[in-house]
């Protein structure tokens, strides 16, 4: 009896593809049903039903056919490269391009086929990622940082080398207190292109919440090299000192921010403190005067 069925397969396994080259479609796909009835670990025929259903314009179960096609054989490179067609069709173009590419590894020779899919996958993926990014840079703004998170998410996943996502993903860990995954963010963005003042500025910030003073200065060292015009970097780097209770650094610091920016009253008043701290009373005096005209 078995080996009666193993040649009933191969015969409707034969017969299914005759009727494919000749385009009956439906005799084909009964004779791939009476296959898979007869054998249901027959990875060709479901493949079969795939090719059979992309005809037919039944996407859906194009798509099941070929997933049952590489979950019965996880290295059928054509099962692959035809849902990556269906995939694409269907506007889901992330799947697409990785079936495409894992086609590719399985089976070198199909590189020339899918070459020009992936080139213009990976275009329509990177213009993607722009557009989750820039709505996700209005949601922040408005504040709806759940949201936004989601599309910064998205926008990594389609582009993987989308900075202005990873610093904004790590700008909302960042208000939500969880400094060491903003960290990794914004390490991960300083490495792969030229670093930007703001980036080294939010990672000192994280440095300084999760109490790591000495690399919190560092890149507020790089701000400045940067960037000498930016007078929050000074004050920034003042409150730090302030903190490891370096007043003469801080008091410093505080100064070169106000030479900066002379009508900011917050710089008086952390000026004025350290002042005090380091006992110049009269100085904190007229700093604090300084500043509440600065109030005004």
């Amino acid at each position: 009896a078995i080996q009666l069925d193993a040649k009933m397969v191969e015969a409707y396994l034969l017969r299914g593809q005759t009727q494919i080259a000749l385009a009956q479609w439906a005799k084909a796909k009964e004779d791939m049903q009476k296959v898979v009835e007869l054998d249901p670990k027959a990875a060709n025929a479901y493949y079969f039903l795939g090719d059979i259903a992309i005809e037919t314009k039944d996407y859906e179960a194009a798509l099941n056919a070929y997933s049952k096609t590489i979950e019965l054989d996880p290295n059928y490179a054509e099962a692959y490269f035809q849902r990556a067609k269906v995939y694409d069709y269907q506007i889901f173009y992330y799947k697409a391009l990785q079936d495409y590419q894992k086609a590719v590894e399985l089976a070198p020779k199909l590189g020339p086929k899918a070459s020009s899919a992936i080139t213009k996958l990976n275009e329509f993926l990177l213009k993607d990622s722009q557009i989750y990014t820039e709505k996700g840079i209005y949601l922040l703004e408005v504040g709806e940082l759940s949201q936004a998170m989601e599309l910064f998410e998205q926008a990594i996943l389609l582009n993987p080398k989308n900075i202005e996502a990873y610093f904004q993903r790590g700008f909302i860990y960042q208000c939500r207190g969880e400094y060491a995954k903003a960290i990794a963010d914004y390490n991960h963005i300083v490495g792969l292109v030229t670093p930007k003042d703001r980036w080294y500025y939010q990672r000192s910030l994280c440095h300084e919440n999760l109490g790591a003073f000495e690399a919190a200065l560092n890149d507020i060292e790089k701000v400045i090299r940067l960037n000498p015009g930016f007078h929050a970097a000074y004050h920034r780097k003042g409150q730090i000192y302030e903190k490891q209770k370096q007043y003469a650094l801080a008091a410093k610091s505080y100064e070169s921010a106000i030479q900066l920016q002379p009508t900011r009253s917050v710089y008086y008043l952390d000026l004025a403190r350290v002042y005090s701290l380091l006992g110049k009373y009269e100085q904190a005096q007229i700093t604090n005067a300084r500043a509440r005209q600065h109030q005004k």
